[in-house]
């Protein structure tokens, strides 16, 4: 079993990821990974401890997924 933490490294040796978010279903259900260049301390604190929500938006045929964290602006 692999434990996802938040400010931790994601991979050994790997300390830099193109800044993105990535959503995937798998069987054990909903994986979200926020990747930052440079996260804050308090962008780190949002995603651990701040609030969480989750919101929808259709724009013609295509439904979006917005997540937001704490006081952050939404991922999408």
């Amino acid at each position: 079993m692999f434990k996802y933490e938040v400010g931790q490294l994601l991979k050994e040796g790997v300390t830099k990821y193109q800044e993105g978010v990535r959503c995937d279903f798998t069987q054990d259900g909903l994986v979200l990974m926020l990747y930052f260049n440079n996260p804050t301390k308090e962008e780190i604190q949002d995603i651990k401890s701040g609030d969480f929500k989750i919101a929808y938006l259709q724009k013609e045929d295509i439904i979006f997924m917005l997540f937001k964290f704490g006081n952050a602006g939404w991922f999408t």
